[in-house]
């Protein structure tokens, strides 16, 4: 039955991909200016498993889909790469800014290339380039072909930080013969929480593969530089103005975000928004909204100081958004105001920070869950008022403001240790792989 649903899935994913590569190349057809040309379509034929260069082989591969898993699996990464050094590490994602992301903190210090695309040929390709001794998946990326073809060649199959929303659980559950298969290839799956597990359980994952392990999220710190790096750059560019962010932006969120600032700057008429999309493309389009409210504004990129008549400062670069927060006040974890399942919070949470996010957190609701129950959150409703009204509230209120970012970093506290016991795993899993 899993065989048959495989093929069926190969089928349907074929057709699909075909659709995808046909809208592609007319987008890329009518892409007169040419702003797409700087993006993935360089590597384009990575997804199709064909790897240029000299990858090295019989090493690891650590997969992140994009820059939220990669930001939480870089210490893991590090750690892992310290206690290994002689082992060759390829890292590979499926996005553009977590490729970026990949070559910028890591550097020379890895391989990187994009994941293929989950087809017999393509998987057969990548691997064979490859060779690897382990494959290690962060978070939920199950691919049907890839798990199938790594079981094949006994490469040792990992899933790290991995987390099931009722939403995904609810999908997965209609073809759980097939999602029964696939996650069964894997030698461990390690959960983010017990309502995670229970989901894997259910969906037919042995019990001796499934682990409780905590999440990596919370094993975070702030580097050794990042006080000074804060302390300069609120004193270059800003101006020592006092400053709130709104940090990982979605269209629709940026509208709010803007009156509320609107708003705000009639009370606190000096105060800066710093003003972060979640896709650094858009800058220009969150421009353009800026102007039509007649706010001044400039762009991180632009790498000049505000002046008086500016109250809106643009961060249109990636791996920024740690120096932003900790220059601020008070941080508006957004993603959270439209439904989009909110962003973490956590990384604002260790800099003892007060944080304020909208409802729309599914990705995250039990990490908000104890926020709020340990008095470290704020949940608004999608308003302008509400936004502005709390931020407000934390500005002239500075002893709420500590209690609340206070709060918030006993939490993370109080819960870090997945990237030991994820270290631990990974041996495990190499160790099996030598058996082979």
């Amino acid at each position: 039955m899993s065989r048959l649903l495989r093929y069926l899935y190969t089928f349907f994913f074929s057709i699909a991909l075909l659709f995808a590569l046909v809208k592609m190349a007319l987008r890329h057809i009518n892409d007169h200016d040419g702003h797409r040309k700087a993006g993935p379509r360089r590597r384009f034929f990575e997804r199709f498993g064909l790897l240029g260069g000299s990858p090295p082989k019989n090493g690891v591969i650590f997969h992140m889909v994009s820059v939220g898993e990669t930001i939480a699996a870089l210490r893991l990464l590090e750690q892992f790469i310290s206690a290994h050094p002689d082992t060759p590490v390829t890292v590979t994602c499926t996005t553009a800014t977590a490729s970026r992301l990949i070559s910028q903190r890591l550097g020379e210090r890895v391989h990187h290339c994009y994941l293929p695309f989950d087809l017999p040929i393509f998987v057969w390709l990548f691997l064979k380039r490859l060779q690897p001794r382990a494959l290690i998946i962060l978070e939920t990326e199950l691919w049907p072909n890839l798990s199938y073809a790594c079981a094949k060649r006994n490469v040792a199959l990992l899933l790290l930080n991995a987390r099931l929303s009722d939403k995904s659980f609810k999908g997965y559950r209609k073809v759980r013969p097939l999602t029964a298969a696939t996650i069964n290839h894997f030698s461990a799956i390690c959960c983010q929480g017990e309502q995670d597990a229970r989901h894997f359980l259910d969906l037919g994952l042995a019990k001796e593969k499934c682990h409780n392990i905590g999440n990596l999220k919370f094993d975070i710190s702030p580097s050794d530089d990042l006080a000074e790096k804060a302390q300069t750059l609120h004193q270059s560019r800003l101006q020592n103005r006092p400053t709130w962010v709104a940090a990982s932006t979605h269209p629709g969120e940026e509208e709010i975000v803007i009156a509320s600032h609107q708003q705000l700057l009639k009370t606190h008429p000096d105060l800066v928004l710093v003003l972060v999309p979640r896709h650094p493309q858009r800058s220009t389009e969150v421009a353009q909204l800026l102007k039509s409210a007649e706010l001044g504004y400039i762009k991180h990129s632009d790498n000049r100081s505000m002046q008086a008549d500016e109250q809106v400062y643009i961060v249109d670069t990636i791996g920024e958004l740690m120096t932003f927060y900790a220059l601020s006040q008070v941080c508006f974890v957004a993603g959270s105001l439209v439904p989009h399942g909110g962003h973490n919070p956590l990384e604002p949470a260790m800099l003892h920070k007060a944080i304020i996010s909208g409802k729309h957190v599914h990705n995250f609701t039990k990490i908000y869950t104890d926020l709020e129950q340990s008095q470290a959150v704020i949940m608004i409703d999608n308003t302008p008022e509400a936004l502005s009204h709390s931020v407000a509230q934390l500005l002239d209120d500075t002893k709420q403001s500590k209690a609340l970012g206070d709060n918030a970093a006993h939490y993370l506290q109080s819960h870090q240790g997945a990237i030991a016991a994820s270290l631990e795993k990974i041996e495990i899993a190499l160790a099996i792989s030598e058996l082979h």
